[in-house]
C-alpha cells in the first residue's frame, strides 16, 4: 500500500467545505460580542440565530422511506425485515441531514456472521483533523477525481486503542468491487492488517463496492448559500441588542446642578445623589436660564429589526426554504399562499428522493447478494427493488384522507394505503388478522361468503419485520459495528 491515497486533488478544500458546512449546521458561528453583551449573555451557549440546521431539516425531515415496491411481493417482505433489523426507521432522518449537510455520506453493507443477515452502518463523509475535522468516516474514490465518473474504491479511516495495549492507533479499510482491504498505522507507516478478503459472488464475479454513496445534488452543502446571510443575521442581532440595551430607556441628564437629596454638593461616596423614581420631584434654586433638567428618549430599533426580518427572508428565497419555516406572526397565511411557498421546497425533497431512491435500490441489491452467497435460502438478485417515499407534500389530515379514498377507490390494496398512512409492518398485521376475523366470523354467522376482501389483500407473504435491533457482531469484512 502506498504512503498515502492517491486522494482528490480539490479534496483537501473538499474537506475544508465539510467543516465549515458542519460548524455552521450546529450553531458554532464566529459572532463577535461586544464586552457589554459578554456580560449578561451566557458563555456557555455561544449567541446565533441559527438559520442553517432549518434549511437542512426542512428537506430531510420530509425524507422519510414508508416501505417497498417490486413485481415480486417475497422480495418486498424481505426487504422490508432487513430495513427493520437494521432500524433504519429510526435513523433514516440522521442519515439524510449528513448527507445534505456534507454534501454526501456512505452506507457500508456488510455480512454480520453472528446474526446471519446484512448489516447496514451509515458513515459521515471523512474529514481530516487538519482540516478541523475528526479524522473519521469514509471517502470515494472516483475515475478523473470526478464524482461523475465511475466509482474505483472507497476508503473508511477511523482510530481504535491497540488490543491489548493503550496507544490509539489508525485504521483504514479499502473496498474494491471484487476485494476488502484493511491496513493500520501505529506510527508513521501503513501495514497489512489482514489478509485481503475476496468480495466475489460463486459466479467470481465482483459484488461491488460495499460503500453505498447517498450523495446530495453536485456532492454540494445543502444550506452553502445561507452562510454569508448567516453572518449577517448574527451581526444584525449583535446590533439590534447593543442598542436596545444603551437606548432602550430614557437617558435623564442635568445643565447647571447636580439633583442631590438634600440639595449641597455630591458626598464623595455618592449617597446623596437623586434616585429617579416614579413621583420623584427634581429642582434647583438656579433660575431656568442656568440650569436644565431633561431626557434623551430612547432609540428606535425597528429599523434593525426589519433588516434581520429581511435578512431571513433573502435566506428563504436563495435557499428555496419556505418563509413559513422562518418567521412565525400573527397573520394568518392562506392554504394558496402556504402551497405556493412550498413548491420550491417539494421540488428539492423530489429530487432528492430520485437521487436517495438509487442508494437504498443499490443497498438492497448488494444485500440480496450477500444473502444468497452467506445466508440460508437465496435471494432474488435479478428483480429490482425500491423503496417508496412518504408524500413530499405537507397536507392537512383532511386532504390526506380525501387522497386516501381516492387511491382505495381507484383499486389501490388496503395494505398499501396503511403503510402510505405510517403504520408499522406488526400494526399493519395485527389489523389484517383483526379484519380476517371479522370475515371468519360474519361467514360463521351468515354460512355464506368466500371469506375475502377486493381491498384487503395486495397478495404479499404477510411474513413481518421481528423488529429487533441491530447489535455488534463480528462481519464478512470483520468490521465492528460503530
Amino acid at each position: 500500500m502506498p504512503d498515502k491515497l492517491p486522494v482528490d486533488i480539490n479534496d483537501t478544500v473538499r474537506q475544508d467545505q465539510i467543516v465549515i458546512a458542519r460548524n455552521y449546521n450546529d450553531g458554532n458561528h464566529n459572532v463577535k460580542l461586544t464586552e457589554r453583551l459578554k456580560q449578561f449573555l451566557n458563555q456557555d451557549f455561544p449567541f446565533r440565530l441559527n438559520m442553517c440546521r432549518t434549511v437542512v431539516s426542512a428537506v430531510a425531515e420530509r425524507l422519510r422511506v414508508i416501505g417497498f415496491d417490486s413485481v415480486n411481493t417475497n422480495l418486498i417482505d424481505w426487504a422490508t425485515n432487513l430495513w427493520d433489523i437494521n432500524s433504519m426507521a429510526a435513523i433514516q432522518e440522521e442519515i439524510y441531514e449528513a448527507a445534505l449537510r456534507d454534501g454526501e455520506g456512505f452506507m457500508i453493507v456488510d455480512w454480520d456472521n453472528e446474526l446471519l443477515r446484512p448489516r447496514w452502518v451509515f458513515n459521515e463523509r471523512y474529514t481530516s483533523k487538519a482540516a478541523g475535522g475528526n479524522d473519521t468516516g469514509c471517502w470515494m474514490v472516483y475515475e478523473q477525481n470526478d464524482h461523475r465518473q465511475k466509482p474505483l474504491y472507497a476508503v473508511k479511516q477511523w482510530s481504535e486503542i491497540e488490543e491489548g495495549g493503550d496507544e490509539y492507533q489508525i485504521r483504514r479499510t479499502y473496498y474494491y468491487p471484487d476485494r476488502v482491504e484493511k491496513y493500520v498505522n501505529t506510527g508513521n507507516e501503513w501495514k497489512t492488517f489482514e489478509a485481503t478478503i475476496p468480495w466475489m459472488g460463486p459466479d467470481k464475479l465482483p459484488l461491488g463496492i460495499a460503500a453505498i454513496p447517498f450523495n446530495n445534488k453536485g456532492l454540494r452543502c445543502e444550506a452553502w448559500d445561507a452562510f454569508p446571510l448567516q453572518d449577517a443575521l448574527n451581526k444584525t442581532l449583535v446590533d439590534l441588542l447593543s442598542s436596545s440595551d444603551i437606548t432602550a430607556f430614557r437617558i435623564f441628564y442635568a445643565l447647571g446642578f447636580i439633583p442631590t437629596t438634600d440639595g449641597k454638593t455630591p458626598a464623595a461616596d455618592g449617597s446623596n445623589l437623586l434616585k429617579i423614581e416614579p413621583g420623584t420631584v427634581v429642582g434647583t434654586s438656579k433660575s431656568a436660564r442656568d440650569a436644565e433638567f431633561g431626557a434623551i428618549e430612547p432609540a428606535n430599533i425597528a429599523p434593525l429589526m426589519d433588516e434581520a426580518h429581511q435578512i431571513v427572508l433573502w435566506c428563504a428565497m436563495v435557499t428555496a426554504t419556505p418563509v413559513s419555516r422562518f418567521i412565525s406572526t400573527r397573520l394568518v397565511a392562506s392554504e394558496s399562499t402556504l402551497k405556493e411557498q412550498e413548491g420550491p421546497l417539494i421540488s428539492r425533497v423530489t429530487a432528492r428522493q430520485e437521487s436517495f431512491k438509487g442508494s437504498w435500490s443499490k443497498c438492497l441489491t448488494l444485500s440480496a447478494k450477500l444473502q444468497t452467497l452467506y445466508g440460508e435460502g437465496a435471494v432474488d438478485i435479478v428483480t429490482k427493488v425500491t423503496p417508496t417515499w412518504a408524500d413530499a407534500a405537507s397536507r392537512g389530515e383532511a386532504e390526506k384522507m380525501d387522497v386516501l379514498q381516492q387511491k382505495k377507490a381507484l383499486g389501490v390494496p388496503t395494505k398499501q394505503l396503511w403503510i402510505e398512512m405510517g403504520y408499522d409492518n406488526k400494526t399493519i398485521e395485527k389489523m389484517e388478522q383483526m379484519q380476517q376475523e371479522a370475515r371468519d366470523e360474519q361467514q360463521r354467522i351468515f354460512g355464506s361468503g368466500d371469506g375475502t376482501d377486493d381491498n384487503s389483500g395486495d397478495g404479499t407473504d404477510d411474513t413481518t419485520a421481528d423488529g429487533g435491533a441491530a447489535t455488534s457482531g463480528e462481519s464478512v469484512t470483520g468490521e465492528e459495528t460503530e
